[in-house]
């Protein structure tokens, strides 16, 4: 067995509804080489002030003065981290009392592991998700979401984690580049998971690492208007830094009709400027292609990845008849 200290990283924006019941389920858990690094990204309420009340050693504090995002937040806290493995986890999620006990047993037994989504979980006991695959469109989906826990008692290879409950080794994480911070948000751990699968390494659902995530409130006509910017943005240019030529072929033209599809659906609705962010973000790759070529050169390439899930054809179009429902 191998030494496996913990280093829990959350970065946190406004989060002073969240914050204290996050690191009070987190504090209790530490063993004495493990540490928990929040970082505040530029709150304006009082998330700074109420993790401050905390005198624990263990606990560290990253304050920002504007806010940088996520994916620059948590590879400030992965470069400062001191532990063998990455907890990256979102302000609004609790672990429980086996929950880092578990992810320390798993890279301690299997020393190729790379990383790992945990048990992610929503407050009436049913899965909010245990990792993720991709359709031929380019666009992830969940499995295990609104089922039983009780259903998936088995470690099972994913494609992608979650960053609202991952861990991952920090060589393997350092090895991949982390997390890509022309990502503000949205789409950044299907590329961080993609790149990992690359370099070799497995990411696996690792069932008992529970880690209940609370569902936000709805989003402002703003917020929605980001979500759809990163998401278009991101979401294809994760396709074209990391997939290989052959599956790019297909996949990007798939991707790009499924953004067109929804944005006519927006426009239909009044949604102007919702439609129009989605070529917004499209566009950001035409205009920035040459910063995606330089990626793309510097990617580790080890192993092919397979990034279909088994799922059927039919539950593949329900599953994206509802999202573009709901989106």
């Amino acid at each position: 067995m191998s030494k496996a200290d913990i280093s829990i990283i959350i970065p946190c924006f406004n989060a002073e509804k969240y914050i204290q019941k996050c690191i009070d389920s987190v504090l209790p858990n530490l063993l004495s080489g493990d540490q928990l690094m929040v970082i505040d990204d530029g709150s304006t309420d009082r998330t700074s002030a109420l993790i401050r009340k905390y005198k624990q050693k263990q606990l560290s504090l990253i304050s920002h003065e504007t806010n940088i995002g996520p994916s620059r937040s948590r590879n400030e806290g992965a470069q400062q981290a001191s532990g063998d493995i990455l907890f990256f986890l979102d302000v609004d999620t609790e672990i429980t009392d086996q929950t880092l006990y578990t992810i320390r047993k798993f890279f301690m037994k299997d020393l190729q592991a790379g990383a790992v989504q945990c048990e992610l979980r929503l407050s009436d006991q049913k899965l909010d998700s245990i990792g993720h695959f991709l359709t031929i469109f380019g666009f992830p989906y969940e499995l295990g979401v609104n089922e039983a826990p009780e259903k998936f008692r088995k470690i099972t290879p994913v494609f992608g984690a979650k960053s609202a409950g991952m861990a991952v080794r920090k060589k393997v994480f350092e090895e991949a580049g982390g997390f890509d911070e022309d990502y503000l948000i949205y789409g950044e751990d299907t590329d961080l998971s993609w790149r990992i699968w690359l370099g070799g390494y497995e990411i696996n659902y690792l069932p008992g690492s529970v880690v209940y995530h609370r569902q936000r409130s709805s989003m402002t006509a703003q917020t929605k208007q980001r979500v759809y910017f990163e998401g278009s943005k991101n979401n294809l240019n994760y396709i074209l830094k990391d997939a290989p030529i052959n599956t790019a072929l297909y996949m990007v033209p798939l991707h790009i009709l499924g953004w067109i599809l929804l944005s006519m659906k927006l426009f239909l609705q009044g949604e102007f400027q919702s439609a129009f962010v989605i070529y917004k973000g499209l566009g950001w790759n035409l205009l920035n292609g040459y910063r995606t070529l330089e990626k793309k050169q510097r990617i580790i390439r080890k192993k092919d990845v397979q990034v279909f899930g088994k799922i059927t054809f039919r539950k593949l179009l329900q599953k994206g008849w509802r999202w573009f429902i709901h989106v």
